[in-house]
Parts: C-alpha cells; sequence; structure tokens
C-alpha cells in the first residue's frame, strides 16, 4: 500500500467512527475536497515546521462537516498558525464562528494572518496570560453547540490540562457539541490521553480514538446521546 492509499485508508477509518457518535452523519471529507484544500493551503498559507499530517488534514475536514451543521461554533485552544482552524473551516460550507485562545501573542498572529489569507476572520481572539483559563468568556462560548479543539502544551504540566478542559467541556456543553484533543495517541502522553478516556467513560460521554498517525485524536461527544459510551469506537 502507498503512503498516500494508507492515509486515505486510515483518515476513511476514522470517518467511520466519528459517524457513529452523536450527530456524526456529517461528519465526513472528499478526497477531491482534500486534494483541493491541500494545493490551496500550499500556495496561499505560511507555515512552519508541523505534524500535522495529510491522514490528520482529511480528519479535520470531517469534524469540520460536523462544526458546521452543529452550531457552527468553534473554539480553538491553542492556535499555532491557524491550520487545525483552516482545515476544520475548508470542511464546511457553513462560515464558522472561530475564537482562538494562546497565552503566545506570536503564535495567534500567525494564525490570523493565515486564517485572513483564506479570508476567514476569528470572531474572538484571545492571548490570555495563563491560557484558556484566564479567558472569562470561554464558557459562553463552549455553552453554544460546535466544536472544541484542543492541542495545548504547558512548559510545565505538559497536557494534563486535558482533563480540565474536558470537565468544562461536560458540565458547560450540550449536545451535540464535540470536544477534540489532539496528540492522545503520542507514547509520552499516554497517561493524558487514558485519563481522557477514563473521564469521558465516567461520565458517559461517547468517545473515539482516532489514530490515523503517531499523534492521533480522541474525540468526546456531549453525553446526552443513547450511544453506549464504553463501546469501543
Amino acid at each position: 500500500m502507498t503512503v498516500k492509499a494508507r492515509g486515505q485508508a486510515l483518515a476513511m477509518a476514522a470517518a467511520s467512527r466519528l459517524h457513529q457518535l452523536p450527530d456524526g452523519s456529517e461528519a465526513e471529507f472528499s478526497e477531491s475536497g482534500y486534494l483541493r484544500t491541500r494545493e490551496r493551503f500550499q500556495r496561499e498559507l505560511i507555515v512552519d515546521v508541523t505534524s500535522l499530517t495529510p491522514a490528520a488534514a482529511r480528519v479535520l475536514l470531517a469534524i469540520g462537516g460536523h462544526a458546521g451543521r452543529s452550531g457552527a461554533r468553534l473554539v480553538v485552544i491553542g492556535a499555532y498558525q491557524g491550520l487545525f482552524a483552516a482545515w476544520m473551516q475548508a470542511g464546511t460550507e457553513t462560515p464558522l464562528d472561530i475564537a482562538l485562545v494562546d497565552p503566545d501573542r506570536d503564535a495567534l498572529n500567525r494564525a490570523v494572518d493565515n486564517l485572513d489569507r483564506l479570508e476567514v476572520r476569528p470572531k474572538a481572539v484571545v492571548p490570555v496570560g495563563r491560557g484558556w483559563r484566564d479567558w472569562d468568556g470561554l464558557a459562553d462560548w463552549v455553552r453554544h453547540d460546535g466544536v472544541v479543539f484542543v492541542d495545548l502544551d504547558d512548559p510545565t504540566t505538559g497536557k494534563w490540562d486535558y482533563l480540565d478542559v474536558l470537565e468544562m467541556f461536560l458540565t458547560t456543553a450540550t449536545a451535540p457539541s464535540w470536544c477534540v484533543f489532539h496528540d492522545t495517541c503520542l507514547p509520552r502522553f499516554a497517561d493524558v490521553g487514558g485519563g481522557v478516556r477514563e473521564l469521558a467513560m465516567s461520565r458517559t460521554a461517547p468517545h473515539a480514538v482516532l489514530p490515523v498517525d503517531t499523534c492521533g485524536m480522541t474525540v468526546v461527544a456531549h453525553p446526552t446521546s443513547l450511544t453506549d459510551p464504553e463501546k469501543d469506537l
């Protein structure tokens, strides 16, 4: 199997898992749409080294499809270069209300600049000092249906804040919202990924682990659902 074929297969398997989550039927991508988007991004965006793989980019398109039909709000915690937001916006024709949250002003400026190149204007850009915890408006954003995408990495605590973000999401959001955690399949974050899954199961929240690449993602749906939370998606 070629590298391209393997990426397609991994992304299709991930999309199938997403379809099993509440209101996941719109979480899909087309290969032609992926190729058009990739060509445009390569032409227009300024990107440093990134861990985002073609398989993961396809999955972000699918997650964007869900966001566009579940409330059209997207909160990105950890906004470096704007790539995650750009791929998810490209997954839906619905203009998303986007909030970018990052304690690094340079990172936010890069993200806003790249999104501006795509004529995507975030509704909120939040350069809070200690990151997401210092944004008073976060709960109001998460309270509306949509997607919360998390890729934070604290220099002291690493990604353990994922558990606090998930707790906030589960107590604040409503169905059919999703919370997506990046890097949960990396060996050095295995404990964090396991903690995310355990917390989701303890709150009867349907979830899917997506090992599309070495980084992987875990998607947690709000628990207002008949889906069996312990089912291995």
